[in-house]
């Protein structure tokens, strides 16, 4: 496993720690789950993008049984990254 140092404000660094106390989770855990939520985010409007661009380019848009499926593969992958359960 690799190994980051980071120089960070010390008001935010209060602001992290009061986060991760409040979440009853170590500051480390805190960090790691903040970072994989923005690189998903990321990824997000990286794929939105390439969709608008290719709705632009095309003018096609998706049916509703692609939408369905779309995003039951995302919440399939969300489920087996968080561990949760759909109810």
């Amino acid at each position: 496993m690799a190994t980051l140092t980071l120089d960070i404000p010390d008001d935010l660094h209060t602001e992290l720690l009061n986060a991760a106390r409040e979440r009853d989770i170590p500051l480390r855990d805190f960090l790691l789950t903040a970072i994989g939520e923005e690189i998903d985010r990321e990824k997000n409007r990286q794929e939105a993008e390439q969709c608008y661009a290719e709705y632009v380019r095309t003018g096609k848009v998706s049916s509703l049984a692609e939408v369905k499926e779309h995003f039951a593969r995302r919440i399939a992958e969300l489920t087996k990254k968080t561990g949760t359960q759909r109810l």
